[in-house]
């Protein structure tokens, strides 16, 4: 579970992150490949993400939704885009039903 978020940080499974990571609900963390202010998502995200074949796809749009989602989400059974605190709190609420689910955390703006 997301235990909390705050502009560039948050704190997952009781480790304390910092800055945008993409979480999958086995657990597993990993960096966004940020090429310039993290605003937007890029292909290799959403490659890596599909690898895991997660029944849900959260976006957090950032904490002013300033991350444009801007990309084409075939593949996937179910996409929710939100701000970042919406979004962390329905990111916990379908781990806590057992989804199979993944958040795109954008952590800034």
């Amino acid at each position: 579970m997301i235990e909390w978020a705050s502009w560039l940080m948050f704190k997952f499974n009781g480790k304390t992150y910092l800055g945008d990571r993409i979480i999958f609900w086995d657990g597993s963390v990993i960096e966004r490949k940020i090429k310039d202010t993290g605003h937007r998502i890029y292909p290799e995200e959403i490659s890596e993400i599909k690898r895991k074949k997660p029944e849900v796809l959260v976006i957090a749009r950032g904490w002013m939704d300033k991350l444009n989602p801007g990309f084409d989400f075939q593949g996937f059974e179910k996409v929710i885009v939100m701000n970042t605190a919406e979004a962390v709190i329905m990111f916990n609420k379908l781990l806590s039903k057992n989804k199979k689910v993944s958040i795109l955390l954008h952590t800034t703006c």
